[in-house]
């Protein structure tokens, strides 16, 4: 299960709640202690209102800004507590402390917790494998916004109402002066840090969602990589599903900033996440459909089978849209000789693939070039019972999020390399008055053009897959909810402003086919009626149609999303000599 910040919030909570209901009275040494964790237990607190910036143009003269001026308020408070509470810390410095005792177990718990978790939310510390660097940026919507940002006030200001009347109680049972008035001074600042919280909750009430979403927000952890075994069940490939997916965001978040120098950043690389973005959707799309059915066999409620139908609509639109993109790497490259190094998202991607095509598929061997890829799983071999369905929907969540991100971080990748006029194509493929004595020439506009564009379309429908996936998840509820929030808290992007998008990428059709038998036809509308003219005529209307045949075969089988899926990357010679 992936860390989330209830987990430190939670227990936090807990050790305060202990800590305050020690019904007997504190001996001296244990009282010098409490005083100490509690000194850190504020300024946990206060870092945390320290921590919050407020939003460009808000005016704290605004009925709606309220909560600005009580976050204000409020900070300011604790900032102030806190200080008077080191003094006091610092006033019994000397007096050997009692940290066996538990009032100061539980403060000294409660304030690890504080300043761990408030690290954490500002992707600060990553224990175990160190994640991506920027990774909590991904979640930066969700902790500045309005509702996250009050739910957080409520959590800090909470604290402060449970620990002032209670350092007010500590205060008596301290002898020396020198601490006794600054921890009497902490105590009124607590009050007053608690007294705004009461009249902002007056003001305004607490969305409910929005505790929920605060808690929810991931740990910047990484999980480590579990490459797909033959033998998982349902469950594992879910949670293999959602694995994966978190360590390709955080993949694509940290190479992105290297992606316009770094040599893996090449059409290999992209090529091979396009393909991957058609597999797992078309999977997707499959699964889905699965799901829609079984929902229908348990008698699920009629918005969670509608819901479910528009998110396989979606999917079964998005994966066309990968498979043109793929299908234009196989003509545009980014060097002149083969392409060895993957990026990291590229490198861990057929994780992904192996785990939603077996998801989908009912082979556990199941590959993208398997023969049992028409053995679609049965809907009640994939979901037993309702509560599968919110399992695997979240799954597929978490998939379509890593690929909306990944579709992002990839065009604008591809974007930097055509301004800096690094795809190419081969030269056969050029006009014949093209001159150019390499195996390769620069791509043409028009053929750069369409690329981005169809880079364009695909990333749409990965968002438009996605934000169905979003609605699905609330719905039901799932754990992958929370990925929704990033989107929900995101102000929508006005026409003019921001970047320019192509036009949808649009399959030409324009370029006219002869029919079998046209230029006969043709030599007849002439009036031709020499009998060698006529059979040569029909020579060439036969090899046409030959020709046309043999084209038709070629593009059903391009038409499957796992034509020409890129196998892993074998030693291949260094290709030195430029054909003329």
């Amino acid at each position: 299960m992936t860390a989330v910040l209830g987990d430190f919030l939670g227990p936090a909570s807990e050790h305060l709640a202990a800590a305050v209901s020690f019904g007997d009275d504190l001996p001296y040494p244990a009282a010098c202690g409490a005083i100490r964790e509690l000194s850190r237990v504020i300024s946990a607190m206060a870092r945390y209102l320290g921590d919050l910036a407020l939003p460009d143009g808000a005016d704290q003269a605004r009925p709606a800004d309220t909560w600005l001026r009580m976050a204000t308020a409020t900070r300011l408070a604790l900032r102030r507590s806190a200080l008077r509470l080191q003094s006091a810390a610092g006033a019994v410095s000397r007096v050997p402390a009692d940290e066996t005792h538990p009032v100061v177990a539980h403060l000294s718990a409660a304030a690890d917790q504080l300043a761990v978790s408030r690290d954490l939310l500002q992707g600060r510390l990553q224990p175990g494998r160190p994640a991506a660097p920027d990774g909590h940026a991904y979640w930066a919507a969700v902790a500045s916004s309005p509702p996250v940002t009050a739910a957080l006030l409520a959590e800090i200001t909470g604290h402060a109402r449970t620990l002032a009347p209670w350092a007010a109680q500590l205060s008596l049972a301290v002898s020396a002066d020198s601490a006794r008035l600054p921890l009497h001074d902490a105590a009124r600042w607590l009050y007053a840090a608690a007294g705004t919280a009461d009249a902002w909750q007056q003001h305004q009430e607490l969305p409910p969602a929005a505790r929920q979403q605060l808690h929810g927000i991931p740990v910047p952890v990484l999980p480590a990589r579990h490459p797909p075994v033959t033998a998982e069940t349902v469950p594992g490939l879910c949670a293999g599903i959602a694995a994966t997916a978190t360590r390709l965001r955080y993949a694509a978040l940290a190479f992105a900033p290297h992606a316009r120098t770094s040599p893996a950043a090449n059409s290999l690389s992209w090529r091979r996440d396009a393909a991957a973005a058609a597999i797992t959707t078309h999977a997707s799309h499959l699964i889905l459909t699965a799901l829609a059915e079984r929902a229908s066999q348990i008698g699920a409620e009629p918005a969670l089978r509608a819901q479910i139908g528009s998110a396989a609509a979606a999917a079964q639109r998005a994966w066309p849209a990968w498979r043109a993109v793929t299908h234009h790497w196989d003509i545009i490259t980014t060097a002149t000789r083969p392409d060895t190094i993957l990026t990291p998202v590229a490198a861990e991607i057929s994780d992904l693939i192996l785990r939603a095509g077996r998801l989908a598929f009912a082979s556990p061997r199941w590959t993208p070039a398997s023969a049992d890829a028409g053995h679609v799983r049965d809907p009640a071999d994939l979901a037993l019972a309702a509560g599968d369905i919110t399992t695997i929907t979240a799954a597929i969540h978490h998939a379509a999020d890593a690929i909306t991100l990944i579709a992002a971080t990839d065009r604008q990748a591809v974007r930097e390399a055509a301004h800096g006029s690094r795809l190419y194509i081969p030269t056969r493929l050029r006009s014949e008055t093209c001159d150019t004595p390499y195996r390769y020439t620069h791509s043409p506009a028009s053929w750069t053009w369409e690329l981005l564009a169809s880079y364009d379309t695909a990333t749409q429908a990965a968002t438009t897959l996605t934000a169905e996936l979003d609605e699905l998840a609330v719905l039901t509820s799932a754990p992958s909810q929370i990925l929704a929030a990033p989107r929900r808290n995101s102000p929508p992007t006005r026409p003019g402003h921001g970047e320019q998008h192509a036009a949808p990428y649009v399959a030409r059709t324009d370029i006219g086919i002869p029919q079998p038998g046209q230029l006969e036809k043709l030599l007849h509308s002439l009036r031709i009626t020499e009998p060698a003219m006529l059979t040569r005529a029909q020579l060439a209307d036969a090899t046409a149609h030959d020709i046309l045949a043999e084209a038709a075969a070629k593009t059903q089988r391009r038409q499957n999303p796992y034509y020409r899926i890129p196998e892993p990357l074998r030693p291949q010679a260094n290709l030195r000599r430029h054909a003329r």
